[in-house]
């Protein structure tokens, strides 16, 4: 599984370099701004019982994690097949233009952001021990923060440093959390972005890796009880109060567009339209992807008013469009 996080990275990295191929059309892990927001609109504000029309289904690509990165031409998706991971590019109807092999490199888990304050480009990303800030024209460090310190979890000896989730950035404001009992932290930029101060903790959105999303003032994505159990909250992005934490199934990963959540549990595959409110959680309509075996470890993508759900060997494509 590691594999396929660093061929999906490598991916994403093409697509950011070489824009001109696609003609502005670039795709990003969890989205444009890589925050799990997606820039549709004209969606689905409910579903039929059974769930959105179903356009199309493949069940015989390569098993794997990684979600699908989808342009205007066509659909990347990383799998492995006997221990050798292959990328396979799908036009927008599902069929095979070609597959190639992997890097077959070693991992990281977390996929680094670009961030922009004060005049400068800062990427920042999330290390087994730290949270490092980069200045993106020359390499230089800029920042480094101790993450593993802070509240240092119990849960066991790795707990503070298996990190697998993507920072929320906004306005100078980073937002950084883990699973196993380890805290949220909310940090800002100062010093024109040579450096951070931090904010505030919060204990109960300590995500596990289905990352979170920001809506208005509030951060929403399901936290780690065990590694088969979560709940899903809310949390204020200012002040770092709890609004809420329900139990719906189990943890799993969150997305947003046009307005809604798309929250996807890991153990039976549930998928919820959410509202996003912090006054509870509020599930519209859901249904269950039935294809397929395995956890739903996937990130839901959303592309012109089609939704992508990836599980296993399958990946299903959804009309979500009004």
């Amino acid at each position: 599984m590691r594999r396929l996080f660093v061929l999906m990275l490598a991916l994403v990295c093409v697509l950011v370099l070489i824009p001109s191929i696609f003609a502005q059309s670039i795709a990003q892990f969890r989205g444009p701004d890589r925050n799990g927001v997606f820039p549709e609109t004209g969606l689905l504000k409910s579903w039929p019982e059974a769930g959105p029309a179903l356009l199309w289904a493949r069940e015989d690509l390569d098993r794997g994690f990684a979600s699908v990165a989808v342009t205007d031409e066509a659909i990347y998706v990383a799998g492995m097949d006997s221990r050798v991971e292959y990328l396979t590019v799908l036009d927008l109807k599902g069929e095979t233009l070609w597959q190639t092999e992997s890097l077959g490199t070693e991992s990281a888990f977390v996929s680094p952001i670009l961030c922009e304050f004060g005049g400068k480009k800062i990427i920042v990303g999330v290390l087994v021990d730290h949270i490092i800030g980069v200045d993106a024209e020359d390499g230089s460090t800029l920042w480094t923060v101790k993450y593993h310190d802070i509240e240092t979890p119990t849960f066991h000896e790795w707990a503070p440093k298996n990190n697998c989730v993507t920072p929320l950035y906004e306005d100078g404001y980073l937002f950084v959390t883990s699973g196993y009992d380890h805290v949220g932290v909310m940090f800002h930029l100062v010093d024109g972005g040579n450096g951070v101060e931090q904010l505030w903790v919060n204990k109960e959105l300590d995500n596990h890796h289905g990352q979170v999303v920001k809506i208005g003032s509030y951060i929403y994505g399901s936290n780690w009880i065990d590694n088969s159990n979560g709940n899903w909250c809310c949390v204020h992005w200012e002040t770092g109060e709890t609004m809420y934490e329900t139990t719906w199934q189990t943890k799993g990963s969150v997305t947003a567009a046009d307005g809604m959540l798309y929250c996807y549990e890991e153990k039976r595959g549930n998928l919820a339209l959410v509202k996003p409110t912090p006054d509870d959680f509020e599930i519209v309509s859901s249904f269950r992807v039935t294809q397929e075996s395995g956890p739903h470890w996937t990130q839901p993508v959303l592309h012109k008013g089609v939704l992508f759900i990836r599980h296993g060997n399958a990946l299903m494509a959804y009309d979500v469009k009004q």
